[in-house]
């Protein structure tokens, strides 16, 4: 330890409950980041924990000006003159939340707390930080901030969408009484029913909000899987982006699966439609069941355009989406159901070649 060092750490000495301690062995060996600074905010002391935590040791730092460990916005916003102010004005600073650089250049989220130093005259030698890392508990509360968002959204959404869908009944009954009271060439006939088309979006939209709020337990029950599937792509047919292609259903023979027919039902249509909105041309779209390693797999195949690399992070975040319609709640209202039954959605693909999106569900779902 350096004599600059001991000089700080001399007034530390002393006894505690009547025991002899070291108190600078004790501050060396803590976890949190110890850094003692002197008045011209040069280290002069740099603890062990402090080599943990910003990955430089001792012999890398000590000499150098503490302002390399701030991110570089927060050293153009003069971080360091605030809190020289602030201890400066108050003796301390506490529990400051903050953000430091590793040297591998990756960023922390700190608590700081910083504090005057004086020697044995009362003048002022330096200043001690301590960090403590509290990236982790920083991400935890975010989460958690997310979900109660999420949470309010759902109570709203539901309620927005009775209402949408409550006010939308009345809208098409009045339509369809008018569209009757028309004869047969009338050209406002089509009018009507292009309206009318525009308000079984809409209602359909609603429905979504719904479902995307959804809570509550599953309703399993043993389940065909080639019956299931058949059922599925027979009502997919009658929607117009789906009905262009061919759907293949491609099931292990005798696979039943115990799932919640509605939920999965809701998260197979999601991705046809999906894949079928992905491929221009009338093609194939492969819809096939099989056992793999213990558990379940249901995979849609097609043979479309791909998802570009920028946007495979983001494609089941709640209302993404990269098309001029839809409320980009598809795919996350998909996986929300697949994981529902303690399973998960993935998608492997490729830009000119299609892509597969794979539901795998956990070994009790499969018999």
């Amino acid at each position: 330890m350096s004599d600059p060092t001991r000089f700080l750490l001399a007034p530390l000495g002393g006894s505690l409950g009547g025991a002899d301690v070291d108190l600078g062995d004790l501050i060396e060996r803590t976890m949190d980041a110890v850094i003692l600074i002197d008045t011209g905010d040069v280290i002069r002391y740099w603890n062990r924990g402090a080599e943990v935590m910003f990955q430089y040791t001792r012999t890398e730092v000590l000499g150098r000006r503490v302002g390399f460990l701030l991110p570089r916005d927060l050293l153009d916003r003069g971080e360091l003159d605030w809190i020289q102010g602030r201890i400066d004005a108050e003796g301390s600073l506490c529990n400051f939340t903050t953000r430091r650089v590793r040297k591998d250049g990756v960023e922390r989220w700190v608590s700081l707390t910083r504090s005057v130093l004086h020697d044995t005259t009362g003048r002022v030698i330096g200043s001690s930080a301590v960090f403590r890392d509290i990236t982790e508990e920083r991400e935890v509360q975010e989460e958690l901030a997310g979900a109660r968002g999420m949470a309010i959204v759902g109570e709203m959404s539901v309620a927005l969408a009775h209402e949408i869908k409550n006010s939308l009944a009345g809208i098409s009954s009045a339509i369809q009484l008018f569209s009757r009271s028309l004869a047969s060439g009338d050209p406002q006939r089509a009018v009507f029913a292009e309206v009318s088309n525009e308000i079984r979006r809409l209602d359909e939209t609603a429905l979504d909000l719904v479902r995307f709020a959804r809570t509550g337990a599953l309703r399993p029950r043993p389940t065909d899987l080639e019956e299931f599937l058949g059922a599925v792509a027979r009502r997919m047919d009658a929607v117009e982006d789906v009905r262009r292609h061919l759907i293949e259903i491609d099931v292990s023979p005798g696979l039943v699966a115990t799932v919640d027919q509605e939920l999965v039902g809701h998260a197979l249509q999601s991705l046809i439609l999906n894949a079928a909105q992905a491929t221009a041309e009338p093609a194939r779209i492969r819809v096939r069941a099989r056992r793999a390693r213990e558990a379940l797999e249901i995979e849609v195949i097609d043979s479309g355009s791909g998802i570009p690399e920028s946007l495979r992070a983001s494609i089941f975040q709640p209302f993404f989406t990269t098309k001029s319609r839809g409320t980009g709640l598809g795919l996350s209202i998909a996986r929300k159901n697949v994981e529902a039954h303690g399973g998960e959605i993935e998608v492997e693909t490729s830009l000119g070649k299609g892509s597969c999106f794979r539901i795998r569900l956990p070994a009790a779902c499969a018999e």
